[in-house]
Formats: C-alpha cells, structure tokens, sequence
C-alpha cells in the first residue's frame, strides 16, 4: 500500500511479474470474511445484455462483491453480495429493481458454490485449446466474445465483463488483435509446447510502452539479472 509521496513502487512490482527485483517480505491487508453471502442471477442473457446488466448492478449502492457471465443454451449472470444479514437482504432487493429492465432476478444461492467453481477453476471451458486471458473494460467484454466467436471460441465473462476467458484454436495474432482493438491485451496462459516457443506468454506492447519498459528494467536490474525470458 502506498501512503508516502514518492513513486508508487508496489504497484510497480505487482505488475512486473518478477522481472524487476525479488521481493523478500511480504506484508498483508486482511479483512473478516462476510457472515452472509447471497447469490442472485439472470437467465438467458446475451453476452451484451449481460455486459449491459452487470454494469447497472455494479454501478449501484447494492455493493456487489463479485459479477460474472457463464453463456450456455441457458446463460447464467451472477451477482454475489456479502456482509451483515440485514444489509445483504436489503442489498439484494435493490439489486433486483435495478436489474430488473434484464429480466428477473432470481434466489441461485443453492447452486452458488457451482456457479463461482466454474468462474474461478474454468471448467466449462475445454482443456485441449489453447486459453487466453484478455483483459478490457468491463464494457468491451461483450464485443471481444463476439469477435472470437467467429472463430470458435467457447468463453466466460469475469469481473463484470472486464476478464474474458477464452479457449479458441485460432491464430494468436487475430486474438491479440481483436484485445488490442477492445482497448485491451491478451496473456497467452496454456498452449502447446510448439505454440509457447513461437507465441510470448504477454502481448507485445506498443513501440514507446516497450521502450518505457527497457528503460524501468535497466533501472532497477541493470545486469539483467531478472531477465530469465521465461515469459
């Protein structure tokens, strides 16, 4: 956490993936885990509809804690809210009415240890196609899915529509680019040996970003210690 004037150098060492220094101690923020926790969900939600839904929820003072989109011949559109039993239920009902233009929501609390499993271990999504991890604001989730489903890509929708997981046998360059065209990028996460040879784990990134980077890594590690070429 950064509370000193300066540079902000733990954010700077979260987002190098271990290519700026090693971190040799750790401290951390802890919060008590939530007494009540509430899943609700919309069904039959187009990806944009979905985008469009879980950007009122979250734009709300219903607090949700977490939203995601699962697509399926019925999709599911989850928002989990937590805390004090009183605020959750009042919560939940305020989330209702301002979803409510997107169906209705619906109690899903029996089948919310599924809904977020998937979310988190991927399983809907088939292990034999290379997996990519695009990040893009919440409201081009929508538009990427759309562009790599043309080429077959099975997907899900985290973080509101800002994380899309999607596995696609398809040219890494097209998926990339559709990333870059959505204001994003895209981590190539699983793929076969030959593929990770050819295919860097990170996008590429603009000529002058790579050159500000050269220039932070010659900094902080001038003998290129850190520069293992593991990505």
């Amino acid at each position: 956490m950064k509370n000193v004037t300066g540079y902000d150098l733990p954010k700077l060492l979260a987002g190098s993936w271990g290519r700026l220094a090693a971190i040799t101690e750790l401290t951390l923020k802890v919060l008590p885990a939530p007494r009540v926790s509430a899943t609700r969900v919309l069904h039959g939600l187009s990806a944009q509809a979905a985008v469009e839904a879980m950007a009122a929820a979250m734009g709300s003072a219903a607090e949700v804690a977490a939203a995601g989109h699962l697509p399926g011949e019925v999709s599911v559109t989850a928002f989990r809210i937590q805390g004090f039993a009183g605020s959750v239920k009042a919560r939940c009902e305020l989330l209702a009415s301002r979803v409510a233009p997107w169906g209705r929501l619906q109690d899903a609390d029996d089948s919310a240890t599924a809904i977020w499993h998937a979310l988190r271990t991927l399983t809907p999504l088939p292990q034999n196609l290379p997996l990519w991890r695009v990040n893009v604001r919440p409201g081009a989730g929508a538009s990427v899915v759309g562009a790599l489903e043309r080429y077959g890509a099975q997907w899900l929708l985290d973080w509101a529509g800002g994380l899309v997981w999607a596995a696609v046998d398809a040219d890494p360059e097209m998926v990339r680019s559709v990333a870059r065209s959505a204001g994003g990028h895209a981590q190539l996460l699983r793929a076969p040996s030959e593929m990770r040879a050819q295919v860097p784990y990170h996008q590429p990134p603009e000529l002058a970003v790579a050159e500000l980077e050269a220039r932070v890594r010659r900094a902080f590690d001038p003998a290129g210690v850190f520069e293992t070429g593991r990505f």
